[in-house]
């Protein structure tokens, strides 16, 4: 399977370009990340301290390092603004999987980015030999089972005490899309 072993390659639609995420994107992605409605799409708390985002970002890099993980921030064609990231995660080659994850900030939830986002995110993983992938959407987070669906996810399940949200475990609708 054709994929980098550190860092995901720039992806571009119409109106987004996604581009590896760097330790050096934890400052602007903060502000989503502070934001509870944007963190409750990817189902953690929210993050009251920045040195917290770069302490996410610098683990998400570590990971894709492992060759087991892609991230990528979103940015606008029009004026370069960070509207939300997006990711493989788990990636396993062998069993040719992974899962699919986002954060979107009101920019992008209002504009359509998310889904334009991801078809290109699950196109590429297509293209490298994907042959199922799998989102985790925290129950009752509409908005993203909304955007999971759209993209052509069946739910196959509720995972039990998946997310842990406000101090307290909470369960996950599970989806998956065959490729």
């Amino acid at each position: 399977m054709g994929f980098p072993t550190d860092r995901a390659p720039i992806l571009e639609t119409p109106r987004l370009r996604l581009e590896p995420q760097t330790v050096d994107d934890a400052d602007a992605l903060f502000p989503i990340l502070r934001d509870p409605a944007s963190v409750g799409i990817w189902g953690w708390a929210q993050v009251e301290d920045p040195e917290r985002a770069v302490e996410i970002v610098s683990g998400q890099a570590a990971e894709a390092r492992t060759g087991r993980a892609l991230h990528w921030t979103m940015r606008s064609l029009a004026n370069d603004a960070l509207t939300g990231c997006c990711d493989l995660t788990g990636i396993d080659r062998k069993l040719r999987r992974a899962e699919l994850g986002f954060l979107l900030g009101p920019a992008a939830k209002s504009q359509g980015h998310g889904l334009e986002a991801l078809q290109a995110v699950v196109v590429y993983a297509a293209t490298r030999g994907i042959r199922r992938l799998q989102a985790c959407a925290p129950l009752g987070a509409r908005a993203a089972e909304t955007l999971i669906e759209a993209l052509g996810f069946t739910e196959v399940g509720v995972l039990r005490g998946q997310v842990e949200r406000d101090g307290e475990r909470r369960d996950g609708r599970l989806y998956s899309l065959t490729l």
